[in-house]
């Protein structure tokens, strides 16, 4: 069953302003006050706004104070429609023919739902492996040629882990260098200790067996891709690779790319509860 609902459950959610706000309320992600702040009394909800029922008071309040949808041109039903295309990973062209907003806009909306969820994330997320769980680790670069031709490729490189578990966990980290410092230092805060570390030969990853709580093992990738001897291989975020670049366009991979392999590290872990995950997020951010 797919975590996002199809998009017929929610046609008058995302196409209707008073059917979105009612919806907001139920899930208490838009303000909802039975009673008025300033005196206690019993509040009455007129439209976009919760009104006291004192008529001495008469102090209203809108239903979006301090929520996500608060401080936006556009209206609730089209803000949540774009973050419905959002989690979709529908493409900007897509998003632009479906919505008629113009490129700035879904631009704009596709960053701050980004950055939404990424409040969802906490550092232990960040951190994976265990007592003898194998964590692969690898770096690549996130790149294009330059002018689109030739083997020049500028970009940034990226350190990456993911555990041999059912849950996949995963940490990406942009780094400057790849020198064996750099690598450690990240290894060190991003890999449990006890864990069961497997790289290719890079000579950044040698001082893993020099001191560090992990268990070391290694594939020479200029003779093979699965150790014959041990079955050690890096395949699976060799994998993951492909989809983290699937997910970030060229554009993106530059020094801002950390709030999307954020995003993927978001995706992955409530890939079975996108669209209440989402919801949760909308929920517990308070905006000022």
């Amino acid at each position: 069953m797919s975590s996002i609902p199809p998009i017929r459950e929610l046609l008058p959610v995302l196409f209707q302003e008073d059917k979105c706000i009612e919806f907001l309320l139920q899930e208490q992600i838009l303000y909802n006050s039975p009673e008025c702040r300033h005196c206690a009394s019993p509040t009455r909800r007129e439209g976009k706004y919760w009104r006291c029922k004192n008529f001495r008071c008469n102090h209203k309040v809108s239903v979006l104070a301090g929520s996500f949808f608060a401080r936006n041109k556009l209206r609730c039903h089209e803000v949540l429609y774009l973050g419905y295309m959002w989690l979709t990973k529908a493409s900007y062209t897509t998003a632009l023919i479906q919505t008629g907003h113009s490129s700035p806009t879904v631009t704009e909306y596709y960053s701050h739902y980004r950055q939404l969820v990424i409040t969802d994330i906490d550092t232990e997320d960040t951190v994976i492996g265990g007592q003898n769980i194998v964590v692969e680790i690898d770096e690549s670069k996130f790149g294009r040629r330059k002018n689109n031709r030739g083997h020049h490729v500028e970009g940034i490189w990226v350190l990456g882990g993911i555990e041999k578990t059912e849950e996949r966990r995963t940490f990406l980290v942009p780094i400057q260098s790849r020198d064996a410092n750099t690598l450690l230092t990240l290894i060190s805060a991003h890999v449990h200790p006890g864990s069961i570390i497997y790289t290719d030969c890079w000579r950044g990853y040698a001082g893993l067996e020099d001191g560090l709580p992990y268990t070391h093992f290694t594939v020479n990738h200029s003779q093979t891709f699965v150790d014959a001897d041990s079955g050690v291989h890096t395949n699976t975020i060799e994998g993951t690779w492909a989809g983290v670049k699937m997910r970030i366009a060229p554009r993106n991979r530059n020094s801002n790319i950390q709030n999307h392999l954020f995003e993927f590290i978001w995706r992955r872990k409530y890939e079975s509860s996108l669209w209440q995950r989402l919801l949760h997020a909308l929920k517990e951010t308070l905006y000022e």
